[in-house]
């Protein structure tokens, strides 16, 4: 009886310490995504080492690149991470090599991923390497349908045909 009781009791145990883990992992990711906003009303604001820094605790949230597969916002930050530091008007903040690193797990994870694609030939642009631009952004832009998302993508692949790197305004 004793040991029916127990096992019942470390079973509860168990249970809540899961419903704790899955309270605290969608804790995680709320704040994340709290986060990512505060950090493109940063880049709104030009603030770009601010955003940095908000992207980078954000990401210190779930930090191994594993979690890219288990987190969405994971991938919004880090995207939006490689995204400035490919683009920023300021060049102090600009790192085309962090950002290529960052969009290139990306991409890893998902190889047909626009958006990804389109941060992935930033960093490349960034780094002046305009031929893998070109032919990443290429690739971004056949992933689009009609609209003004594809326009936008058309004009970064006409900056990287001109051997420019794409700055944000």
């Amino acid at each position: 009886m004793r040991t029916l009781i127990g096992i019942v009791a470390a079973s509860v145990v168990l249970a809540a310490s899961a419903l704790h883990s899955q309270d605290d992992s969608a804790a995680v990711e709320q704040r994340m995504y709290a986060l990512n906003e505060s950090a493109l009303a940063h880049v709104k604001n030009r603030a770009y080492a601010v955003a940095v820094r908000v992207y980078e605790e954000a990401i210190r949230m779930r930090p191994d690149s594993g979690d890219l597969a288990r987190s969405r916002p994971r991938r919004w930050v880090q995207n939006n991470l490689a995204w400035l530091l490919a683009t920023a008007p300021d060049s102090t903040v600009r790192d085309g090599a962090r950002a290529l690193l960052l969009a290139e797990q990306l991409v890893a994870w998902r190889r047909d991923d626009p958006a990804y694609l389109d941060t992935f030939a930033a960093a490349y642009a960034e780094l002046g390497r305009f031929e893998d631009a070109v032919r990443t952004q290429k690739r971004a832009v056949g992933g689009l349908g009609r609209g003004s998302l594809r326009d936008e993508y058309r004009r970064h692949l006409k900056s990287y045909e001109n051997k420019k790197p794409w700055r944000e305004p």
